[in-house]
């Protein structure tokens, strides 16, 4: 295509509505003819990137219909294309120019700007007027020196920001690290994607992801696919940044907590690392920047074994009210609040640092679970609260996914015959691996050997019997067969993998059903009777050892409950609260200051619902073993938390460790989530009325 032809696409793309031929030769100033000319040619060039035509309609016009995941796909392909076969749209003339003022050591002109975009100063001057509004509410300027051109000046880490946030709406991160890798581009190209390739050109970017390799086998986690692209070009814009002499400054306070991480200690020997290859030094405040998008990356696979407790109080909050919205227990389900525990983590640490994700399945989850995705808005309502940020939609679109798996693996029943060894391949996350993972385990008779992200693929191979590669991403040629699907897992998905695998039939079992006739199809019987005997003894043994979890009502006794205590503030009343843990042996006096300092510094987010507030510290702050206490207030009073104060109940909580309590924390917040249970709590005279209630 020539330019002109670039120049009619975008128009039409751009459009809602359908444009006729006569506006279209109106605007480029040529014949009708010439027009349907260049339709054709467009037609043409969108069949050759496997692209919808364009869609002809009598007496109305042109128009195209495009997916999300195709309009990406034709911006990639027009970018690719020469100086002299595309003209960038004014948004992304603005995205050029901002790369090229933040790329620029110094000053730069706007005549250079005009030539290097093949327009006139005028249409540079126009978008300078629209990019400095844009940038202006991030603290962010573009001031103008006489004989000398025009330069961005902010904060460092705001412009990182918006630079970065620029970035990564418009191109795919993998493919971008991948292309500045193999130098899969050209001096004479022109585009967005070749700008910011130009500015990380000299970046080693293999070296700095055999860093990022080094620190997951420290920190022993798999970032996703997109989380690892994008550390890496953080990492490297921060590098061409200290090079150009402008290095980030971190406030103290959110530097001292940053360093009080162990990914920061992960950090700082990458940096030494660094340094030696790069030939630079790299101040204290840029490894903070490192660490803050290191613990803001989502894990694919975490293998930490226990999480915060106020990440526990805050998941089970969370499944209480979708249990609630759903009809549905989801308490029950281990790979549910493991799964959501590993999740939230990097989001906190996003919310309360301003970093963005994309969620690159928005649209479908909207329109494929929208109510889930609605339920699952109201349920973040606890995370909001502990990070004091809104939750944007790709952030819930995240965690619907992790609900919707739950969802399916309740609708699942398991049937052992004929299955084959599965190895699923994810590049945005374990949510997504999740969901795709709990359709096929639904649909087919698989086994899931793995779920990992693409740069672990070769290593997971090697240690497991895999069958069949299933994957959300394109992957490079393998001996195994591999089939690319939707994570959401759409018909046309179904019928790809059906030559592979054997539909499912479900039925339904009991366990000890299940057990004999699978017996029966492997092995003789000798003594049924005595078979089934042993059996029923086994399942019960182990339904004992279940059983045998510390439950809500061997941890809430008489002696850590106490109603209608009187208390001036909110501080008196976690110091009541805790005093019964100390009065039990539960916990030592420390630990009581240690939950009042929390609130303190992190905030009033124990307040988990109105009316209730869970205090807790670090099992390392003084607790001595798994306690509870709850107390109900005779006049309530306001931790400052403005939507759910003031406080009638506090139950606070103490464990030396991150399992034995999760039982009885997960009682204690389904209980809360019962209107009827919280009036009866507040309004309760006596100790045993409560008692009563928790029995």
């Amino acid at each position: 295509m020539d330019n002109r032809c670039a120049q009619i696409l975008n128009i039409i793309r751009e459009r809602d509505a359908p444009i006729t031929v006569k506006e279209l030769a109106e605007t480029f100033k040529v014949s009708q003819r010439t027009i349907r000319y260049d339709l054709n040619k467009i037609d043409s060039f969108l069949q050759d990137c496997h692209l919808p035509q364009l869609q002809r309609k009598p007496n109305s016009g042109v128009q195209i219909v495009l997916s999300h995941a195709e309009q990406m796909h034709l911006s990639r392909k027009l970018l690719g294309m020469g100086t002299y076969h595309y003209t960038l749209s004014p948004e992304e003339r603005r995205r050029f120019i901002l790369i090229e003022l933040i790329a620029s050591k110094g000053y730069v002109t706007i005549q250079s700007l005009a030539e290097k975009l093949s327009v006139s100063r005028s249409t540079v001057i126009t978008d300078l007027r629209e990019l400095r509004h844009r940038i202006k509410e991030h603290g962010v300027t573009i001031e103008s020196k006489t004989k000398e051109g025009i330069r961005i000046v902010g904060e460092e880490k705001k412009l990182r920001k918006i630079l970065m946030d620029f970035i990564f709406q418009y191109v795919d991160t993998k493919i971008i690290v991948r292309e500045i890798q193999e130098h899969l581009f050209k001096d004479d190209e022109l585009g967005l994607e070749m700008e910011f390739r130009n500015l990380l050109a000299d970046m080693d970017l293999h070296f700095i992801e055999k860093c990022l390799q080094v620190a997951e086998q420290e920190l022993n986690v798999q970032f996703s696919d997109d989380a690892y692209s994008g550390i890496i070009l953080h990492i490297a814009m921060a590098l061409k940044r200290i090079q150009l002499g402008h290095d980030i400054v971190i406030p103290k306070e959110e530097l001292k907590m940053l360093a009080s991480t162990k990914e920061f200690s992960t950090v700082s020997g990458l940096a030494q690392m660094l340094e030696e290859h790069f030939h630079l030094t790299i101040p204290i405040d840029e490894i903070g920047y490192m660490t803050m998008h290191m613990l803001g990356a989502s894990n694919f696979k975490n293998n930490k074994e226990d999480s915060p407790l106020e990440y526990q109080i805050i998941v089970q909050a969370m499944v209480g009210t979708m249990s609630g919205l759903t009809g549905v227990n989801l308490s029950r389900d281990p790979v549910l609040i493991q799964g959501l525990e590993d999740h939230i983590g990097p989001v906190i640490h996003r919310l309360q640092h301003e970093l963005h994700v994309k969620n690159p399945l928005l649209k479908e989850i909207e329109t494929n679970y929208q109510d889930l995705f609605h339920q699952t808005k109201m349920a973040v309502r606890h995370l909001e609260i502990f990070t004091r940020s809104k939750m944007p939609p790709d952030e819930i679109g995240f965690i619907a996914l992790h609900f919707a798996a739950a969802l399916e693996r309740l609708q699942t029943r398991e049937n052992s015959h004929t299955v084959k060894d599965v190895l699923i391949v994810c590049g945005t996350g374990i949510g997504t691996a999740e969901i795709l993972s709990a359709k096929l385990k639904k649909l087919f008779k698989v086994n899931i050997v793995d779920c990992i992200s693409s740069h672990h693929l070769e290593s997971s191979i090697r240690h497991h019997h895999v069958e069949l590669i299933i994957s959300t991403i394109k992957l490079p040629h393998l001996s195994i067969p591999a089939v690319v699907v939707n994570p959401l897992l759409n018909e046309q998905d179904i019928l790809k993998l059906s030559p592979y695998l054997e539909r499912r039939t479900i039925q339904e079992h009991g366990d000890l059903q299940t057990i004999i006739k699978i017996i029966e199809e492997n092995c003789r019987i000798i003594n049924r009777g005595r078979l089934e005997k042993e059996l029923i003894a086994l399942l019960d043994n182990q339904k004992k050892e279940v059983e045998e979890e510390l439950m809500l009502k061997d941890l809430l006794t008489e002696d850590v409950i106490e109603v209608q205590v009187e208390v001036h503030d909110w501080e008196e009343a976690v110091r009541y609260g805790g005093n019964l843990l100390v009065n039990t042996g539960a916990a030592k006096e420390s630990y009581v200051s240690a939950m009042i300092e929390s609130v303190k510094t992190i905030g009033p987010y124990i307040v988990i619902a109105p009316g209730i507030a869970m205090p807790h510290a670090r099992p390392e702050a003084g607790a001595l073993k798994t306690g509870f206490s709850l107390i109900t207030l005779k006049e309530p009073v306001c931790f400052g938390n403005k939507e759910n104060d003031p406080v009638y109940i506090v139950a606070c909580i103490c464990s030396t460790d991150h399992t034995s309590h999760v039982k009885a924390l997960s009682e204690l917040v389904n209980l809360f989530g019962n209107d009827e249970n919280i009036h009866a709590i507040r309004e309760a005279s006596s100790v045993h009325s409560i008692l009563q209630l928790i029995q």
